[in-house]
């Protein structure tokens, strides 16, 4: 299986997004964004891939998509559990401790967030961090991001700098 996070995409068309991104998610199983889409539109072109999609809203989001998609999303794939969440609410100093704590009451074996636009990857405990970067907006990174992961036979997890 095979599922690409991405997110902080900042952005009202599907065409804008990279190419080698779009190239991931049409071949994905599973698509997960981290927040930040700014538009539906963009929303409804990636939700019209067929491709199941898990998200949750982000600080620039506009109100539908916070009425559709909430502040978190759980959900299970390959038998592994997973949270979604943006990390801009909650307690903590940074991105991080936010996205860890929204989930404290029950820790999935992953936590995707995002808002830093900081590509992040790493264990806290058994649960595994991964915030994609941003795919359109940088920031003071040197490249835009992604995460590819494929789970079973066994993880692989990397970044993708598109």
């Amino acid at each position: 299986m095979e599922i690409i996070i991405f997110g902080d995409t900042h952005t009202d068309s599907y065409a804008h997004l990279p190419e080698q991104l779009r190239k991931l998610m049409v071949q994905a199983d599973v698509l997960i964004h981290t927040g930040d889409w700014d538009s539906l539109s963009l929303f409804e072109a990636v939700s019209h891939l067929g491709i199941p999609l898990y998200s949750a809203a982000g600080n620039t989001d506009p109100p539908e998509l916070h009425a559709r998609l909430g502040s978190s999303q759980r959900f299970q794939a390959a038998g592994r559990s997973f949270g979604v969440v943006h990390g801009h609410e909650g307690h903590g100093k940074t991105t991080e401790e936010r996205a860890k704590r929204w989930f404290n009451d029950m820790m999935p074996d992953f936590v995707c967030f995002g808002h830093s636009h900081i590509p992040y990857l790493r264990y806290h405990g058994q649960t595994l961090l991964l915030n994609p970067g941003s795919a359109m907006y940088r920031r003071k990174m040197p490249y835009r991001s992604a995460i590819q992961l494929r789970l079973k036979p066994s993880l692989e997890v990397r970044h993708v700098f598109l």
